[in-house]
């Protein structure tokens, strides 16, 4: 009877672990959707489309391979005292190396179904992040492309300018 409680113990343990992880993780995507959307900015002319393609593919260094503080062109750029960006791809990957719910043995069907809904609300929130990142980095390159056509078009353009 001791094992039992005691395995049950090591389980409910090893739940919360989960769930505080899964917690973590879901800050941390939130915190760097907070940042992309703060980064909306809509480019005027070349040099902006310029600058704010090279902010947003530092965010996607930072998302991807971490960083100690934001970069430079960041507006919230305080480097000594600003909190390490986490490497979300990295911490999203040692979450489902560590806690696919498979793995746990929970026999409680409430139980195993509160730990998949959590596992697949990281998921969603991942894949929500990776989408908007996607946008943006399509927009900016679109608009990359049109005012580098304004600056060097042919002269068929000067009509509609």
């Amino acid at each position: 009877m001791a094992s039992e409680v005691s395995g049950r113990i090591e389980l409910s343990l090893q739940i919360n672990k989960v769930l505080r992880l899964a917690n973590d993780v879901m800050n941390t995507i939130q915190r760097e959707q907070q940042r992309l959307l703060q980064m909306r900015f809509i480019p005027g002319n070349l040099a902006e489309a310029e600058k704010a393609l090279d902010v947003h593919h530092q965010f996607r260094i930072d998302c991807e391979v971490g960083s100690p503080y934001p970069s430079p062109n960041h507006p919230s750029h305080n480097p000594p005292t600003t909190q390490p960006i986490q490497n979300v791809e990295r911490m999203l990957t040692n979450f489902y190396d560590k806690y696919e719910y498979t793995a746990l043995p929970i026999l409680d069907p409430t139980r195993r179904q509160m730990t998949a809904d959590v596992l697949e609300q990281v998921k969603s929130k991942w894949s929500h992040l990776v989408g908007l990142t996607e946008i943006r980095t399509k927009l900016l390159n679109t608009s990359l492309n049109f005012y580098r056509c304004v600056d060097v078009g042919p002269p068929i353009l000067e009509p509609y300018l």
